[in-house]
């Protein structure tokens, strides 16, 4: 199994109606910032923290026993009591000792769920960012004290406290647009979510309205209009948003659609399915990443003894026919994003003459055409 020991980020956000992008970087005298599309450092520092992501127009950052927020030139917007965050369509969804709020981009409370009409008995217990609009609430019983186990991703997988938590999304005025009778959520994507609601699972849209009804009890990971659904013996296949099976073809795992093709695993192997759920690039890779910006990191291995493990990776960058765009190269990991505004990041293992593995690494950003915008070496 492939290991990432750095995530990198390519990054989009908007300032003054102007579109900028930037990439996170790792140096290796352990300052952490950003560099623009040319390889040029925006800004480096050595925080405690440094988020991996702006999020409309701003980063969140630790450093010397504060933290905050920091726009595209490093410079403090505005400092925060919170641990982490990032904002989503504006707003910062904030748990102030109970007070619940969202701030916007200048710090300012925005949005206060004081007002927020609740069912008897019922206090809020968790806010979540806004998606497509709406803000998933999550509601308890008055006097229940359930354990933070720390996760900021919603309960997917299944309600902790089904006899006390329910659900329901609102607005940017603070109303319920559906309802807290929800028993298990989704999050929003391409404007659609899965819910369950009185133990059936049901596609919705940001209105409200049911979609439709979904017979299989598990389905996940929503993207361009599809979900995958995971069945009780290792297997998964994909579903329309009418809750209708795409094609016949059942697989190992898969990940979400992104750009009209999704990755699949068949017989232990990787390749790509299109949105009717034919095969779109044959499955004979070790791995692949999502497709993004038309390009997919691909990988396979090569069974060499006189390696440690005997055997070692090899990554491509390939176009949504198969064709490879960057040839192969050996110990390169790009990041799973792919590429990000013409961007990909990854790192590549550093060996000696006799094949073994230095502890050095090469951390890099690498345009469309393979030529390294910007490199840097460090000890693992």
């Amino acid at each position: 199994m492939k290991v990432f020991t750095l995530i990198l980020l390519g990054l989009i956000f908007n300032l003054k109606c102007q579109q900028i992008y930037l990439w996170n970087i790792l140096k290796s005298d352990g300052k952490t910032g950003f560099i623009d599309s040319l390889g040029n450092e925006v800004f480096t520092d050595n925080y405690d923290y440094l988020d991996t992501e702006f999020k409309d127009g701003l980063v969140f950052f630790k450093k010397r026993n504060k933290s905050g927020f920091l726009n595209s030139r490093g410079n403090i917007v505005f400092y925060s009591k919170i641990d982490n965050g990032q904002f989503s369509e504006g707003l910062l969804n904030v748990n102030d000792n109970g007070n619940f709020y969202y701030l916007n981009v200048n710090g300012k409370i925005t949005l206060n769920l004081k007002q927020l009409e609740l069912p008897k008995g019922k206090k809020i217990s968790k806010i979540y960012p806004f998606s497509c609009g709406l803000a998933l609430v999550r509601l308890q019983n008055i006097g229940h004290n359930d354990i933070d186990f720390g996760a900021t991703d919603i309960e997917y997988s299944g309600n902790r406290y089904p006899d006390d938590w329910i659900f329901g999304f609102i607005n940017r005025k603070g109303q319920w647009v559906i309802k807290p009778t929800i028993e298990e959520p989704s999050e929003f994507v391409d404007g659609l979510c899965v819910i369950k609601r009185n133990g059936k699972l049901q596609y919705v849209d940001t209105l409200g309205n049911i979609i439709s009804t979904i017979e299989d009890s598990n389905v996940d990971d929503n993207s361009e209009g599809f979900g995958i659904v995971f069945t009780d013996n290792d297997s998964c296949f994909f579903i329309n948003k009418y809750g209708k099976r795409l094609g016949n073809l059942c697989f190992r795992r898969a990940h979400a659609f992104h750009e009209g093709l999704a990755a699949v695993e068949i017989n232990d192997n990787w390749g790509f399915i299109d949105t009717t759920g034919q095969i779109s690039i044959e499955p004979k890779y070790y791995s692949a990443n999502d497709f993004n910006a038309g390009l997919s990191a691909v990988s396979i291995i090569v069974k060499e003894n006189d390696y440690d493990l005997g055997y070692y990776f090899k990554e491509c960058i390939i176009d949504k026919k198969g064709n490879i765009i960057i040839p192969y190269d050996s110990h390169v990991d790009y990041h799973f994003k792919g590429f990000q505004n013409g961007l990909i990041g990854g790192q590549k293992g550093i060996y000696n003459e006799h094949k073994e593995y230095t502890g050095w690494y090469e951390l890099f950003y690498m345009d469309k055409n393979g030529k390294k915008i910007w490199r840097d070496i460090l000890k693992q």
